[in-house]
């Protein structure tokens, strides 16, 4: 099974949309998500605290800002 990394931040409105987005579409193709807070990481805040929320998968990112439900379908199958 695949894994999705979501990298947010608290509070943040746009990140809360793309994962309520990627719950809804774990329903309907299996995959594990992974939420990783970039506030407890200074690495990842400094290299993507203005992209959040940030979608990846293995290490390549998908989307950031906004979901991209077509390329992250065709990153799944």
């Amino acid at each position: 099974m695949k894994t999705l990394s979501l990298l947010h931040r608290p509070d943040c409105h746009l990140c809360q949309s793309m994962q309520e987005e990627l719950v809804r579409l774990q329903k309907i193709h299996p995959f594990e998500l992974d939420l990783i807070d970039i506030d407890r990481d200074s690495e990842l805040e400094l290299k993507y605290g203005f992209y959040v929320p940030v979608l990846q998968l293995e290490g390549q990112t998908l989307c950031y800002y906004y979901f991209n439900r077509e390329k992250v379908l065709a990153a799944l199958s």
